[in-house]
């Protein structure tokens, strides 16, 4: 990942922010009750603000036996999985709070 020019894909961001936001932002119908977000800071799972945007990785963990207590354990635990890790480098690389 030190090879990206995190530069570029700033740009690339905030151009979408100037010239697509009224076409991409999410209305108030559409947002998600009790979603919960990496904060990539803390590395902790916390409640999703909306008024605060926030990054997503779509991700399927190779586990249908987990139950949701696991899932959020995984999250909270030391080691994470390699996807989750570059996902938080990424995240916190282009000046974001949570993903």
């Amino acid at each position: 990942m030190e090879a990206v020019d995190w530069s570029i894909v700033k740009n690339w961001l905030e151009s979408c922010e100037k010239h697509h936001r009224r076409h991409c932002k999410p209305s108030k119908d559409s947002q998600v009750l009790g979603l919960l977000v990496v904060d990539c800071v803390t590395r902790q799972v916390v409640p999703h603000d909306p008024s605060q945007g926030c990054l997503t990785l779509s991700y399927v963990r190779d586990n249908s036996n987990a139950t949701g207590a696991e899932i959020y354990m995984v999250f909270l635990s030391n080691k994470l999985p390699a996807t989750i890790e570059d996902a938080i480098k990424v995240v916190n690389a282009l000046g974001y709070h949570s993903g």
